[in-house]
């Protein structure tokens, strides 16, 4: 972005890598996560970081950020007052999220690790995250799927390590990949949205 755009927030950003990489691109960056121990971690390299967004005052960020976070958050509705507050008028907002309609969800059943009771309070896939942000009045510019994530979800989601399992595993990837190439956003195991808050003037 150009000099104006250079402050983020990362929401639930854990021991801070996408901060360290935002700060390696010259921005402006605070994290915040209600993990002690991933704040320490954030500060170590220069992060600052708060516990909870409300306690954030005075400033106007660019960018807010939740790499699979909002699916922790209890208070949806404070979340967003907090969001509003804090973004610039043309800022970005960046969601990802597991989608719950993942094609390796129905062979997984309830090993299936984003369903993660009770850390997960929420599933959504694309419709129900466009339908929750339009309540917030936040449209969504931009979807792009996370292959990236798809492996990790189905590794963590075997019962075992046994060699068949990790053959089933493996097709399991060819299979959810391809219907993810196919079907976007729809069909991924995880996907991130772009936003911007819907204008009304």
């Amino acid at each position: 972005g150009g000099g104006w755009w250079r402050l983020v927030v990362d929401c639930g950003g854990g021991g801070g890598e996408f901060c360290s990489y935002c700060q390696s691109k010259g921005w402006q960056v605070s994290l915040q996560d209600n993990s002690e121990k991933a704040r320490l971690l954030a500060k170590k390299n220069n992060i600052s970081t708060y516990t909870e967004l409300a306690e954030v005052e005075n400033q106007e960020f660019n960018l807010i950020t939740m790499w699979h976070s909002l699916e922790h958050i209890h208070a949806i509705d404070a979340l967003f007052e907090d969001i509003d507050r804090l973004i610039s008028d043309d800022g970005i907002l960046v969601i990802a999220v597991p989608n719950v309609n993942a094609p390796e969800r129905k062979w997984l059943g309830v090993n299936w690790v984003p369903w993660d009771a009770p850390r997960h309070l929420y599933h959504f896939n694309y419709e129900q995250l466009s339908k929750l942000l339009l309540k917030y009045g936040w449209e969504i510019q931009y979807s792009k799927t996370m292959l990236q994530d798809t492996p990790y979800n189905i590794l963590l989601s075997l019962k075992s390590n046994s060699p068949l399992q990790l053959i089933f595993g493996g097709f399991l990837l060819l299979y959810s990949l391809i219907k993810a190439v196919i079907g976007g956003v729809n069909s991924a195991s995880s996907f991130m949205v772009i936003c911007k808050k819907i204008s009304y003037t």
